[in-house]
C-alpha cells in the first residue's frame, strides 16, 4: 500500500511541480484507497466495505457515479430475472 500511495502522491505532486494547491486533498485521498482496496479484492464491495469498516452503502457513496449506475443497474436485473447486455 505504501508504495500505491506513494505513487499516487508523487504523481500528483509532480503534475503541479511542488504548487502546494496541486497535493491530493483528503477526499481523493480516501477515494485512492478504496480504488486500492477493490483491486486487491477483486472488486468484492462487500469484503471492501467489511475492511474498510464502513457500510456497504457508505462505500457505495464514495464510488464514481458511473459505477454506482451499473451497480444500480445490476441489481435491477438481478431483481427481475433479465439478462444485462453488457
Amino acid at each position: 500500500m505504501r508504495r500505491y500511495l506513494d505513487g499516487f502522491l508523487e504523481a500528483r505532486t509532480r503534475a503541479g511541480d511542488g504548487d502546494p494547491s496541486q497535493l491530493p486533498t483528503l477526499d481523493e485521498i480516501k477515494n485512492a484507497y478504496i480504488e486500492y482496496m477493490l483491486d486487491r479484492t477483486f472488486s468484492n464491495k462487500s469484503l471492501t466495505a467489511r475492511i474498510l469498516n464502513i457500510s456497504r452503502t457508505a462505500l457505495y457513496d464514495r464510488l464514481p457515479a458511473s459505477d454506482r449506475e451499473s451497480l444500480a443497474e445490476s441489481a435491477w436485473l438481478a431483481g427481475t430475472g433479465r439478462a444485462s447486455n453488457h
